[in-house]
């Protein structure tokens, strides 16, 4: 499968890890496109085709139990450009819209500032420390 530059990735993010306090309310850290060191410096991580997935993009990600998670959503472009990487479909049973995406290290930070949070995280804790 071939992927254009406007093709959207969706990343699941996680309260506790994924975001830090910044004057009054918050930004999204490194560690949202740094899930597990392959090598050469470059990381991998898991997200969804936006495309592939469809309608059912953000229901199919809250039912794999990530309910109070946030979404966020990043296009290949920026992946590319910003990141220093890629993305590649690798279908999950069960869910044909996973694909692995790659970045290198140093600009990983600066390709979580070009990611979009689509869905806020619910959980508790981040409601008491980052919401509006």
């Amino acid at each position: 499968m071939e992927f254009e530059r406007d093709d959207r990735f969706l990343r699941d993010l996680n309260p506790d890890l994924h975001f830090k306090r910044v004057d009054g309310g918050y930004r999204l850290t490194s560690a949202v496109f740094r899930d597990r060191r392959i090598g050469g410096g470059f990381y991998a991580c898991s997200v969804d085709s936006e495309r592939l997935a469809g309608d059912r993009a953000v229901a199919s990600r809250e039912a794999r139990g990530h309910g109070s998670w946030g979404v966020g959503r990043i296009t290949l472009g920026a992946v590319r450009e910003i990141g220093e990487g890629d993305v590649t479909h690798d279908p999950e049973p069960g869910n044909d819209a996973h694909c692995t995406l790659t970045v290198r290290g140093a600009p990983a930070r600066a390709l979580a500032l070009a990611c979009e949070v689509t869905v806020e995280p619910t959980s508790e804790r981040w409601r008491g420390e980052f919401a509006r």
